[in-house]
């Protein structure tokens, strides 16, 4: 089954599908990839990681740096308003269909 799953939900629900211990690409009874029983918990944790925490926060103010002259309030800027616009990116696909409920999908 192909999905239109965006890329970084797809790596996400790979990754939770290799934690439940099945093989993302085994094709089930069903003809469904087992990695996209995993697509709705892969965007509710991506979904989750919309607000940066604020270690997040002071960890891009230590790695950003500015020249001379440039208003440090612009990296608080950058945390309030790029970070949520990627994670906003990563989830774009429609949503996932109410059968999507993780873990292993029929074998």
């Amino acid at each position: 089954m192909a999905s239109d799953a965006p890329e970084m939900i797809e790596r996400v629900a790979r990754a939770l599908a290799v934690e439940d211990a099945c093989d993302p690409d085994f094709v089930d009874t069903n003809g469904r990839v087992q990695w996209t029983y995993h697509i709705g918990a892969a965007r509710a944790a991506i979904e989750a990681m919309r607000e940066p925490t604020e270690a997040m926060m002071r960890a891009s103010r230590i790695v950003t740096t500015l020249p001379d002259g440039v208003d440090v309030s612009r990296i608080t800027t950058w945390g309030s308003n790029v970070w949520p616009a990627m994670i906003d990116a990563s989830l774009t696909a429609p949503e996932p269909p109410a059968w999507s409920a993780g873990r292993c999908g029929p074998n």
